[in-house]
Formats: structure tokens, sequence, C-alpha cells
């Protein structure tokens, strides 16, 4: 049994057998945690359980493309939350916050008790939690990948603690958040990466037109005119680690 905090994406447990025609999705998803059980000391699911979170309040259109769930679908969530709560999972949910906010609180959780953290998602605003000491990675086991420092930095072309300042410049389509308009992620990156930061790229706008960069006389222009578009993204991309949990979360995760 490996000591460490294994976070499962409920949600990619549920839809990865449910759009594969998977007869009882539930089901499915309660086998793959059975498969964990015996490999790490510590374990814990996060699932949403609404869209209607504290960023839909901020900004009515985040999210705002997806469509409803399916009730059938819905069916299956409540199932396999009843199977992994009857197995002694810890399944954390919130009508508040987004399951990336539970994992993000419950690592900050497991950095301070010097746990290392894998987080089995595919969602890329994880990303934005990697380190190295102790060790936290994210898990694509969809395409069989785990991002460390230096897989994040190969994905994207910044470290993980610039992916939020990367994803403000891009925006996440896939969230509804928009991005600085003409800048793309090859662009972003390499601002990112040669400034460090969001706020010291935006001090130092007349810095950016003799940088060896695509379109760079423009640039400068084009991000004046997105400034508060990218501080926005940044508020709404950014995940939240201090999720009320109670007392003593980590513990609650162990399976020794």
């Amino acid at each position: 049994m490996q000591r460490e905090l294994l976070i499962l994406d409920g949600s990619v447990l549920v839809l990865r057998p449910y759009f594969a025609g998977v007869a009882a999705p539930w089901a499915a998803a309660r086998s793959s945690v059975r498969k964990l059980l015996g490999s790490t000391s510590h374990l814990a699911i996060v699932i949403d359980r609404t869209m209607d979170t504290f960023r839909r309040e901020l900004e009515p259109t985040y999210k705002a493309q997806r469509p409803p769930a399916p009730e059938e679908l819905i069916a299956h969530f409540q199932r396999f939350e009843e199977e992994v709560q009857a197995m002694g999972v810890n399944l954390l949910g919130s009508t508040r916050y987004e399951a990336d906010d539970l994992a993000a609180t419950l690592v900050r959780h497991a950095i301070a008790a010097k746990l290392p953290v894998r987080i089995q998602s595919n969602d890329k605003d994880l990303l934005q939690l990697v380190r190295e000491d102790p060790r936290v990675v994210t898990e694509d086991v969809t395409k069989n990948l785990c991002y460390d420092r230096a897989g994040v930095r190969e994905r994207l072309g910044v470290w993980p603690e610039q992916v939020v300042d990367y994803l403000a410049l891009v925006g996440d389509s896939a969230d509804g958040v928009r991005g600085v308009d003409g800048i793309g992620p090859k662009t972003a990156a390499a601002l990112i990466d040669h400034f460090g930061s969001l706020d010291t790229l935006y001090q130092n706008l007349d810095k950016i037109a003799p940088l060896p960069i695509r379109g760079a006389k423009n640039l400068g222009e084009k991000l004046a005119a997105g400034r508060e578009v990218a501080l926005w993204a940044r508020r709404l991309i950014t995940l939240v680690d201090d999720v009320p949990l109670g007392e003593d979360p980590i513990v609650r995760c162990a399976r020794a």
C-alpha cells in the first residue's frame, strides 16, 4: 500500500462508462473504485453536485453552454454515491463549490500533513495544483498520462504555478470563460514564460514589441484592451483551497 492521498474525480468515473454505452455506469464506476481500495493509504472522491456554484453567482455565463444532465445520468450519480459511501469511502460534494475546489482543499491539507497526492482526472484546471514537495501529480487515465511539474511544462509551456495566469489569457471554452481576444495558447505560454506572471506582464506591456514572438508589435494593444477580461478570467479559474471540510479531512480519507 502506497502512502499517498488518491483523489478520484467522480464525474469521470461515471461519465466514461455512461458515454461508452455501459448498461450500468454506476456499477462500472463502483468497480473502478474497488480496484483502488488497497493501493493507497488515503482515498477520497470529489463530485460536482450542481453547476450553480459561487462562480455562476459571479458570472452567469459560467458553464452556461452546458446542457442540464439527463435524469437517467443523475440517477446513476446518486446510485454511485450511495454505493461508495456504503464502502466507507470518503466522498465529498458541495452545492456551492466545484469538485476541483474540494480537491484543491484536500491537497492543501495533505501538503500540511506532508502527504503526497495523486489526482485522477482529465480536468486541466487541476494542473495548477501540481508540485514537487510533497509530490502532487494529476493522472489522465483516459490517455494514460501522468503530469508532474515537467509534464505540465511540456503540455502547456508553463509551470504549474503559472497555469492560472496562462488560462486567464487563453480562456477556457469548456467552462465558458473568455480569454483575451487574439491571444492563443502559444503566445500566452511565451508571454507568461518570459514575464513570469500575469501581473508582471501587465506591468510591462511596453516591453513586448521587441520580443521574438509572432505578432509581438500588436500584442501590447490586444493585452491592454483585454486586461479586465484576463483579470476576471483569473478569478474564475483560480481554485478555492479553503472549502470548509470539517475537522481532520485527511484522517477521514485514511484507509488503514
